[in-house]
Order: C-alpha cells, then sequence, then structure tokens
C-alpha cells in the first residue's frame, strides 16, 4: 500500500503539464484486522502514513452496512438512523479530518464492508457534512489509483449518452437530453440504445465520456453478470463481463442507475463489480451508485454535474483553474441538497415553457410540478397539477397505460381530501437535503 499510495499522492501534488493546477489529496485507507479497524493517513509531504486504530469493531460496521445502508433505515431511506450514523461515520472520518484541510481532496480507501459507505456524508459538529467541507473520490485500492492515475488523458474523443432505454424512465430521458445538451452529443434514447448500437459506439468512437441513464443490476451471485439495462426487453444489458472485454480510452463513465456501485468480495478483498471493470476496462474514474435512486433528483444532479464540468472545460486556461470530476461532483450534490421546492418548481415551469409542443415531456414536468407542490405542503396546488395531466393523457401520441391514469386518479382523488387543510405551504423546504438524494453517487478513480 505504502508504495502505491505515495506515488499517486506525489502524483497529484504535481502539475501534469500544461496549466493545469495541482490537486492536493489526502489518503485514508483502512484495513480490517480480526474485529479491530485501522486506517493509515497519508499526505503527499508525509514519509510514511500515520496510523490510527479505530475504536470500532468490523462487526458493528458490518451491521451498520446492513441495516442503513444496504437496506433502507427507519424512514424508508438509506441512511435513515441517523444517530447510529453519524457516530459510526464520525469515527471513521475523524482521521481524515485529522490530517486534511477544507478543501483538499480526500480519497479513501476502503476495506471488506467499508467498500460500501458513503462516508462523505458522515455527519460533522454544526449540522455539516464532510461533503460540505471536502470533495470526496473513493478506490478499490492505491494500486488501483495507481492504475488509473498513469493513463493518458485524451485518447478518447467525444461522447456517448444513453437515456431510458426501457422507456420507463422519463425522468432519465430528460436527463440524457440534458446531459447531450451539455456536451454536444445526440443522446441514444430509447429503442435507439440497443446492445448492438451502445457496443458498436464504444468500439467505434472510443469516446472521452460515457453516461449512462436507466436501470442498473446488481447479481451477487454471478457478479460479472451484473450492468446495465438497454433497449431490447428481457436480458438486454451492457455487463460486468462486456466491459472486461472492450478496451476504452474514457476520462470518465458515469453509470446514473441503480446499485452500480455494489460489489462481492474475492479473496484478498478483490472487489467484483462495475467500479473495477470499468476502471481495468481503461477508464480513468467512474461516477457509481451505491443504493436505488430517485430518478428526478438524479436527473438534477446529473445536469448540474456535467456544466459544472463543461464550464471548467470552457475556461481559458490562462484565467481560471479547471474544476475536476471530484470538486464537479461535490458542486452538483451540494446544489440538489440546497435546491428549494420553490427553485425547482420554477426550472420545471421553464422547462414546460420550452416543451408546448410536446406532450409527453408536458406531463412529466407536470407531474414533478405536483410533487414539489406536495413536498413544500400545497396540496390544493398539486391537485390542479395532477387534473391538469390526466386532462393531457389523451393528447399523448401513444395510448397511456390504463396504470398511469389509474394512478394519476387515484392521487388526485386522495389530494380531494387533504386540498381542505388550511396550514401554510413552505415552498422554501428543501425537499432533497436527505443524503438519501445526494449521498449514493460515489467517483472511483482519478480524482482529477
Amino acid at each position: 500500500m505504502a508504495e502505491a499510495a505515495a506515488w499517486a499522492m506525489r502524483r497529484s501534488a504535481s502539475s501534469r503539464g500544461g496549466h493545469e493546477p495541482a490537486a492536493q489529496a489526502v489518503l485514508t485507507e483502512y484495513f480490517a484486522i480480526g474485529d479491530s479497524l485501522v486506517a493509515f493517513v497519508m499526505r503527499p509531504e508525509f514519509d510514511h502514513p500515520e496510523v490510527v486504530e479505530l475504536p470500532l469493531g468490523r462487526r458493528h460496521v458490518a451491521a451498520l452496512v446492513r441495516d442503513s445502508v444496504v437496506a433502507p433505515g427507519p424512514d424508508g431511506r438509506p441512511l435513515g438512523a441517523a444517530e447510529e450514523w453519524a457516530e459510526t461515520a464520525g469515527t471513521l472520518v475523524e482521521p481524515a479530518l485529522r490530517f486534511s484541510r477544507p478543501g483538499e481532496i480526500l480519497w479513501f480507501v476502503g476495506h471488506d464492508v467499508l467498500h460500501l459507505l458513503p462516508l462523505h456524508a458522515a455527519p460533522l459538529p454544526g449540522g455539516e457534512w464532510l461533503l460540505d467541507r471536502n470533495p470526496v473520490c473513493y478506490a478499490p485500492s492505491a494500486t488501483v489509483m495507481r492504475h488509473c492515475r498513469r493513463k493518458v488523458r485524451g485518447r478518447g474523443r467525444g461522447a456517448l449518452v444513453v437515456g431510458d432505454p426501457g422507456g420507463d424512465l422519463p425522468h432519465a430521458r430528460e436527463e440524457a437530453r440534458a446531459v447531450g445538451s451539455v456536451l454536444g452529443a445526440d443522446p441514444l434514447i430509447g429503442a435507439r440504445a440497443d446492445r448492438e448500437k451502445v457496443l458498436a459506439h464504444l468500439e467505434r468512437e472510443d469516446p472521452a465520456l460515457l453516461h449512462f441513464a436507466c436501470h442498473g443490476f446488481f447479481d451477487a451471485v454471478d457478479p460479472l453478470s451484473s450492468g446495465i439495462g438497454l433497449a431490447g426487453g428481457g436480458d438486454a444489458r451492457l455487463t460486468v463481463r462486456d466491459l472486461l472485454t472492450v478496451r476504452l480510452h474514457p476520462d470518465l463513465v458515469t453509470l446514473s442507475a441503480c446499485r452500480t456501485g455494489l460489489h462481492r468480495l474475492a479473496p484478498g478483498d478483490e472487489l467484483i463489480g462495475l467500479s473495477r471493470a470499468l476502471l481495468y476496462a481503461g477508464a480513468r474514474a467512474a461516477v457509481l451508485t451505491l443504493w436505488n435512486v430517485s430518478d428526478f433528483s438524479t436527473r438534477l444532479l446529473m445536469a448540474r454535474f456535467y456544466t459544472a464540468l463543461r464550464t471548467a472545460a470552457d475556461l481559458p486556461d490562462s484565467t481560471a483553474p479547471t474544476r475536476s470530476p471530484a470538486e464537479a461532483l461535490r458542486e452538483a450534490q451540494l446544489h440538489v441538497k440546497s435546491l428549494t421546492a420553490q427553485a425547482v418548481i420554477d426550472g420545471i415551469d421553464e422547462e414546460l415553457a420550452r416543451t408546448t409542443h410536446d406532450p409527453e415531456r408536458q406531463l412529466t414536468a407536470l407531474r414533478a410540478r405536483a410533487r414539489m407542490q406536495l413536498e413544500a405542503g400545497d396540496p390544493a396546488e398539486a391537485l390542479t397539477g395532477y387534473q391538469a395531466a390526466l386532462d393531457l393523457l389523451p393528447a399523448l401520441p401513444h395510448p397511456a397505460d390504463p396504470s398511469l391514469a389509474a394512478r394519476l386518479s387515484e392521487q388526485a382523488a386522495l389530494l380531494h381530501v387533504h386540498a381542505r387543510a388550511r396550514a401554510a405551504p413552505d415552498y422554501g423546504r428543501r425537499p432533497f437535503a436527505h443524503p438519501y438524494h445526494w449521498a449514493p453517487f460515489v467517483l472511483h478513480g482519478d480524482w482529477s
């Protein structure tokens, strides 16, 4: 560990040419020894890592992962056991806090069950999270990080953006449109995103950026069959096995889907899953997820993430520093968790004004708007939105799924009752502040 970590750390402390600024990173690598946990902390200027024995047992952390990360907490969402999560996560990140400064990139290398923890969602005193203090990235091991940072940047060209291959994730479709617009790419949406087209594009174009907004699948029995769903139904998917047979050179791969960051542990703490497959297939970095994610808040987060990356890339080299993927992801997560219901509604209203010719996109926007009005505690306005969505169903180019009409009618009927309530709505409420919406997104590989 020490040799690989020192190489990667010192490489991060020096520019790699051009005007790219140095990226200061602090490594915290964990080891489980029996039921004991030890953290090794390394800074670029350190000759050897600082060793910190943690007052936690592996069994305790494994139980937390099982009950609060892999499984939903008491409120039905991961990290729902707030008090237990705060105490355990705070203990785990304390060594990193001790040897780092605000704004420095924190690089975490887990071990055993710790690979599954979103440590950037560790609560800090004063009501903040670790994410508020530092950008964060992860790696399966220090050796894998060294492998990533040895790769030559910019060998790939252009971008491949895939969205809603199964036709059942309208916000993933909008996400692909937004990301494609930022990157100047024509997204493969719906039936266009079949396995043959995607593989052909990967092999022929060798894109620098890959973005998939779709369903994700993790197969604990056969991790090599884990992957992301593509058009065609049934078993049409891009798997870990596929990625290990295709040589890629992307600077960044984003799997904006459910549970793409999960894996199975093999002997020697080897991770078998999409993260390691992507990094060994040639990617410098990958953005993955630790649990099932909300398609709407994910759409907002990804649009902000790529805007942050593109804005930085478009700045003249001599006038401003570029923003690294770790910093761009942090910016997007901070943005989403700080959004108010009113700010989200304002964005939806702009979308409604742009899409008057497209009833399917209008329907998606109206339902999202009503959802935000409910989040703000305004059932009367939400009822108006659901009624408008029902009125729009006959204008759809294809007959609406009967279950959709039934769900909208049921929601409207319930709101007829709740709309009589006189409580004042709160449009300043932050509907995505809970870590469920922003904490599952993790950057693996080269943070810069």
